[in-house]
């Protein structure tokens, strides 16, 4: 009896491990065997290079150089986690000073201060992590400073490649450029302009290398490996030529100064092709250091700010109303001897100049006549207004390859009352862009038709050029209401306050805009924006340009302050394309 007991319970316990072993190897065999594959396989990822981005004339804007990643292994550590802490503190610390002293800053720009001590506690922290393989401690370390990290001979901390974005410019183009941070998985990505826009070609895919570890972590170098390689990023070509950027860049820097203005904008464009050949915002910040930096100075203001465009949208309101039939440059404004009277409103002029005789609308676009631009419209009629201003855009995005673009407000005709229509007409009552306006008097420039903006012409991957395909310019506007246009706007040039500062032999055509801003439901009357845009030279030009300053202090209006900062630029510009002056 006792033998037929000790059998069953013998029996009882293989039957218990059979079914047991055959849980773990049948029904369990996968799970089992992907958790042994985790604890013997070491993954280490291989950083893709990041393309490069380029002027037009192939010369580098931005671009890579090698950078260390520093690691830790903290299965290997052969020292305490405070003696390596101590070690690598002061050598981290210098090369974050260093990286520091390199940045253009504002002035008053407070660093935050490398304590070492600190440091030396957060890398303690961090290496005092029990069985991890894989801790990083330092991101993008320069050459030499990883050299020197080396010749402390610390067993268990190593090195990973990791480029560091290099920028030859220094902060040229910043807002244009945007910048490369971290994602949320430390993975690089591109924020804000072209870096941010361009993202998914500039980034490339990243590799990873699979090894085999042994129960001490350790990589064995005989054990199964397989190695994906990385895919490198895409470089691209812009349209940015590097002389005229730097031409905007200084004159625009000293007329923010000049006149006191909290922000700059200037953009030049070929009206040929769209394409922008220079783009400033300033102050701006440095993409070598852009976490030093508040976020207003991020955004290019050119195509994320948006605002009353005030009297240079009076281009439209003239181009729907020749264009319409509506007017003729010589057609006389009756309602120009007084105030404009809508729907209990009175509209003046800037001035408080009247013309009782009346005055035709050439006069009208050269003295900036409110009255004039609000007769016309209503003469015109909404609906043939809002037509012209969605052919041109208003109200739309103009499609630039900018991260960030804004497309601003602009009204359903529905919803338009008299009052609404005749203010529109020039430029207040709704809002838009610099890059906008631009394109509409850019299309003025060329022949009527619409331009496409871009900055990119081309990519490269792997040494194969792909041109991008810009759309084909649309005509929005005849090619006599473009030519009487300019015939207009050079008028308005040479007969305004602007005539002084032309280059002697040269013709600009071009108009003025002095927009007040509005706060809180009502208009602040010492707050404006004052811009000028316009192309040259007349006959055949060779770019257009918009100059924006908001909030001059030293002046408020256009005339007297956006002007001058076109036409310096201007002149150089003449000298820069080749242009020999067409008058005596």
């Amino acid at each position: 009896m006792r033998i037929n007991f000790v059998a069953w319970i013998i029996f009882i316990l293989l039957t218990a491990i059979a079914a047991r072993l055959g849980y773990w190897q049948i029904l369990n065999g996968d799970n089992l065997a992907r958790a042994a594959s985790l604890q013997r396989s070491l993954s280490r990822p291989i950083p893709a290079q990041r393309g490069q981005i380029l002027a037009r004339d192939g010369k580098i804007l931005v671009a890579n150089e090698s950078g260390y990643l520093l690691f830790a292994s903290t299965v290997d550590l052969k020292v305490k986690p405070a003696e390596a802490a101590g070690k690598l503190a002061p050598i981290l610390s210098a090369a974050t000073a260093e990286d520091q002293g390199e940045l253009s800053l504002p002035k008053d720009t407070i660093l935050p201060k490398i304590e070492i001590k600190d440091l030396e506690k957060t890398l303690t922290v961090k290496l005092s992590q029990a069985d991890n393989y894989y801790i990083p401690l330092a991101h993008r370390l320069k050459q030499k400073y990883a050299d020197q990290i080396y010749a402390l001979g610390i067993y268990g901390l190593g090195f990973d490649q990791e480029p560091r974005r290099l920028y030859p410019e220094g902060s040229l183009l910043a807002t244009t450029l945007g910048f490369v941070g971290s994602s949320a998985t430390g993975d690089p990505l591109g924020y804000f302009g072209l870096e941010g826009f361009y993202n998914g070609e500039l980034s490339g895919r990243n590799g990873v290398q699979h090894l085999e570890r042994d129960a001490a972590g350790h990589p064995i170098l005989l054990g199964d490996s397989n190695t994906l390689a990385p895919q490198d990023g895409r470089s691209i070509t812009t349209t940015i030529d590097r002389f005229v950027q730097l031409i905007v860049e200084k004159h625009l820097r000293e007329g923010v100064e000049k006149y006191g203005a909290r922000k700059g904008t200037a953009v030049v464009m070929d009206p040929k092709t769209g394409g922008i050949l220079a783009a400033v915002t300033w102050p701006a910040f440095d993409p070598r250091g852009y976490q030093y930096f508040s976020k207003d100075f991020y955004t290019d203001d050119a195509v994320s700010d948006t605002y009353e465009p005030g009297s240079t949208f009076k281009v439209l309101t003239m181009a729907a109303g020749i264009d319409s039939g509506t007017v003729t440059p010589d057609t006389i404004c009756a309602a120009c001897g007084a105030p404009f009277e809508v729907q209990g409103h009175s509209i003046r002029t800037w001035n408080n100049q009247y013309y009782p005789t009346g005055e035709t609308m050439t006069k009208v676009l050269e003295h900036s006549n409110n009255v004039g631009t609000a007769w016309l419209a209503t003469k015109m009629g909404k609906d043939k207004f809002y037509s012209y201003a969605k052919a041109f855009g208003v109200g739309d995005k103009t499609g630039i390859d900018i991260e960030g673009e804004e497309s601003g407000i602009f009204y359903d005709p529905k919803k338009i009352a008299p009052i609404d229509l005749a203010t529109m007409a020039f430029g207040q009552g709704f809002s838009t862009t610099a890059v906008k306006i631009l394109q509409i008097v850019g299309t003025v420039a060329n022949g009527g038709k619409l331009p496409q903006l871009h900055i990119v012409s081309k990519l490269t991957d792997t040494g194969v050029d792909i041109p991008l395909k810009i759309p084909d310019p649309k005509q929005v506007i005849k090619p006599l209401t473009a030519s009487l246009l300019t015939q207009m706007m050079i008028g308005a040039v040479e007969h305004g306050e602007a005539h002084r500062l032309v280059p002697p032999g040269y013709r600009v055509a071009g108009k003025t805009g002095t927009a007040q801003v509005p706060v809180a439901g009502h208009y602040d009357a010492h707050k404006t924006v004052a811009s000028f845009v316009g192309f040259a030279p007349a006959e055949d030009p060779k770019f257009v340009m918009i100059v924006k300053y908001v909030e001059p202090t030293t002046t408020p209006f256009g005339a007297t302050t956006a002007v001058p900062t076109f036409m310096d630029i201007t002149k150089e510009l003449f000298g820069y394309f080749g242009v020999a002056p067409s008058t005596p």
